[in-house]
């Protein structure tokens, strides 16, 4: 049976354990915190998966990122961009 389960990305990269092919809904802010909602199977053996957070602008050097989402901060004048690293394959 599947559940949506909510995840707060604390730091510039977070690594998180999830169930296999756990689905990721949705990004936005909650409480001033950015937090990122997951529909998982928890009968699925686990795996670890890492997100990162860009600020608009900020250089980086990751690669294989996939875009997650876009939230807004501070009454929008902050806007952090999410992803997830590596696996890209579907």
């Amino acid at each position: 049976m599947k559940t949506i389960w909510k995840y707060e990305l604390r730091s510039k990269v977070t690594k998180l354990l999830l169930h296999e092919e756990a689905e990721v809904l949705s990004v936005a802010v909650q409480n001033q915190s950015i937090m990122m909602w997951v529909r998982q199977d928890f009968s699925r053996a686990q795996e670890n998966r890492t997100f990162c957070r860009l600020n608009t602008g900020e250089p980086h050097d990751y690669d294989l990122l996939r875009f997650i989402g876009t939230v807004h901060l501070e009454d929008g004048t902050i806007v952090v961009h999410v992803f997830e690293m590596g696996g890209l394959d579907g």
